[in-house]
């Protein structure tokens, strides 16, 4: 029940954010109730014991690399050897806090702000719905945070890289910080390499608004596909560092319930915002003509992936597509509408948490 704390706070912020006009008293509710939301959860992530699967591989990479000061050619390729190829930033950091005389506690305090730091920016990054857009991330990323902490890091460094750039790439000195914040995304985590594509999807993101409907529903095809013996190659002989995945789960058989339901949400959702408000659509800004294109990404990648564990990072990774329904919604002029996306979002959201949290254990705190 504790990892539930920060989350009901946040949706308090995020439901006076979302249907109350904006004035000092309210203002100062949602600042009271979004920082003490966020304050608990680095609480929980920053002073967590061994209370999920993760905590002992990052304590013994951790052990097994050395202070920065003695970092050299070899001890940095051993270090990286016993920690399967993981990305060089991470020893780099662990190799500091080392030589400052930090232990894995620090590291897990350096994730723990700076994950929610970076929660708090990309909400920044968009003119409205702050505090549901907090709530909204925290909620998608719930295990990323606890669990796989480079990977959730590494997100939220790499969509404000790409929103910043994006709002205001008029802007030489943003372009700058834009280009910042990715190259330390991608020091922490390869899921960098999807931002590749994005001059792609940026370009197409006009045709993603006109025909959303009919790429919805063109990943259900995709679901009968078999592209298992494509993955696989795909992995063994590009991304041979997972193919460990591959073995711990050449057994498992994925179910297509996640991408079914996503379908049936995403399609709702969408139609429920059209619905007498067409003009909506035509309003919004070329950050949320990505973020629709993300929800389309979503889709494919469950409905192509879901066989392969390793792959549903690619979709959580898309999961910051769902933004695109707070703005939207926040627009629309019926309160029946907007009130039926709330509940329907907040049940999906704590579906998810509780989802997320079904590894962990009964939290408890510790200082390593």
């Amino acid at each position: 029940m504790v990892y539930f704390i920060p989350l009901f706070f946040l949706m308090v912020s995020a439901a006076l954010d979302f249907f109350c006009k904006k004035d000092k008293l309210t203002t100062a509710i949602k600042i009271s109730f979004s920082g003490f939301g966020l304050l608990f959860l680095f609480y929980l992530t920053a002073f967590k014991g061994n209370i999920d699967p993760d905590y002992l591989s990052y304590l013994n990479i951790y052990n097994n690399t050395p202070p920065l000061t003695s970092l050299s050619e070899e001890t940095l390729a051993e270090a990286r050897d016993k920690a399967y190829g993981i990305e060089y930033g991470i020893l780099f950091l662990i190799g500091l806090i080392k030589a400052i005389g930090g232990s894995y506690q620090l590291l897990l305090i350096f994730f723990a702000s700076t994950s929610i730091f970076l929660i708090y920016k990309l909400s920044k990054t968009f003119n409205r719905m702050h505090y549901f857009i907090v709530f909204a991330l925290v909620a998608l990323f719930y295990q990323g945070v606890y669990i796989q902490i480079r990977f959730a890091t590494a997100c939220f460094f790499l969509y404000v890289s790409v929103f910043y750039y994006l709002n205001k790439s008029d802007d030489r000195y943003n372009k700058i910080k834009s280009l910042f914040y990715f190259i330390f995304g991608a020091l922490l985590h390869n899921v960098w390499v999807i931002i590749l594509f994005f001059p792609i999807v940026i370009k197409l993101r006009d045709f993603f608004v006109r025909h959303i409907i009919v790429l919805f529903l063109l990943t259900l095809p995709l679901s009968f596909l078999g592209a298992t013996d494509f993955i696989s190659f795909t992995i063994e002989n590009f991304l041979s560092r997972y193919n460990t995945y591959l073995l711990e789960y050449e057994d498992f058989s994925g179910s297509k319930f996640p991408y079914y339901w996503r379908l049936i949400l995403n399609l709702s959702l969408f139609y429920l915002l059209i619905f007498r408000e067409k003009k909506i659509i035509h309003e919004i800004s070329a950050v949320e003509r990505l973020l629709l294109a993300f929800l389309f990404l979503n889709l494919a990648s469950w409905a192509v992936g879901y066989n392969f564990p390793i792959l549903y990072r690619v979709s959580w990774f898309f999961d910051v597509g769902y933004i695109f329904f707070i703005l939207g919604f926040s627009r629309s002029q019926f309160l029946f509408k907007k009130i039926f996306f709330f509940v329907l979002f907040t049940i999906y959201l704590f579906y998810r948490v509780n989802n997320g949290m079904s590894s962990f254990s009964d939290f408890y705190i510790d200082w390593v």
